[in-house]
């Protein structure tokens, strides 16, 4: 929430455009952007776990204070910019975007591993029977059966929540420790041109000598690749390679616009601003409303 709250406009609220209804609305921080518990864990037995939510909201305290510093123009200590990278590195995991990626990465490699295990009617068998061993429970479907059924390629893999949640915790933390030890720019947007964000805000830019198709192998650690983060609509960071500098600039009106498309780019769904002209003005640069995300 807290966030969000950066990017608000005339009354404490955001203008929302929805790429997958092709939507622009006015709405609250509060409302924007909200899953029900999202970051709730669950155990082995079914009960819900608090403990990764309890844990966002206090690297989001952390965080808020520091980067309130920032919009005021005020110098942070390195170990503030430590503090920092690790909720910029947890708030590249924690959106919908990388759980599609974590479960269409995982979710191909366990499909396959299931179509290796199943590509004979033997060895179908055997599983079966270990598993009947071990569950003290007849199957209730035969060897043949099972590999015509994944044969047939007709299934999906969908994993568990709790397979997201451990690599968002597991990259965020490692993100962080690449993050701190970079060369970071906080760039100001004008006064009557402020920046967007939307519900990717991490962006990873290639870098411009790349010689190969833009997003193929670039990686936080890429040389040249930048790592771009709206803060709040009045600052922008980016990072780029390893290095000690901390630098601010104030932006032009061109160089906002150019970040403020590749937000929208990077979006998976929302792109939030705080006023209905900037909203506008990148989706009509960007073309986003004429793409499916």
């Amino acid at each position: 929430r807290f966030y969000l709250e950066g990017f608000a406009g005339e009354g404490g609220r955001l203008w929302v455009f929805d790429r997958q209804t092709k939507g622009l609305r006015r709405d609250r921080p509060t409302n924007t952007a909200v899953i029900t518990h999202y970051y709730t864990a669950e155990s082995a037995d079914g009960k819900k776990n608090t403990h990764i939510e309890r844990g966002l909201s206090e690297v989001e305290a952390v965080a808020s204070r520091i980067i309130a510093k920032m919009d005021r123009d005020e110098l942070i200590t390195q170990s503030e910019k430590e503090e920092l990278s690790l909720f910029v590195g947890l708030l590249f995991g924690r959106v919908p975007k990388f759980e599609r990626a974590v479960q269409d990465f995982l979710g191909s490699i366990i499909k396959r591993v299931t179509q290796v295990t199943f590509s004979d009617r033997k060895r179908a068998a055997e599983l079966i029977r270990q598993l009947e061993e071990e569950t003290g429970k007849l199957s209730r479907i035969t060897p043949e059966e099972i590999v015509d059924w994944v044969r047939a390629d007709g299934f999906r893999v969908k994993m568990h929540r709790n397979a997201s949640l451990q690599a968002m915790g597991e990259v965020g933390i490692e993100l962080s420790r690449h993050l701190s030890a970079m060369n970071w720019l906080l760039v100001r947007a004008p006064e009557d041109h402020p920046s967007v964000t939307s519900d990717a805000p991490f962006a990873l830019l290639p870098p411009l000598n790349l010689g190969q198709p833009l997003g193929i192998g670039i990686g936080v650690t890429t040389p040249g690749a930048t790592k771009l983060i709206p803060l709040t609509k009045r600052i922008a960071l980016l990072i780029g390679d390893p290095g000690p500098i901390f630098a601010k600039r104030k932006a032009t009106i061109e160089q906002v616009s150019a970040i403020n498309a590749a937000v929208a780019c990077n979006s998976f769904r929302l792109v939030v601003g705080p006023d209905e002209d900037v909203v506008r003005r990148v989706i009509d640069a960007t073309m986003i409303d004429r793409v499916d995300p």
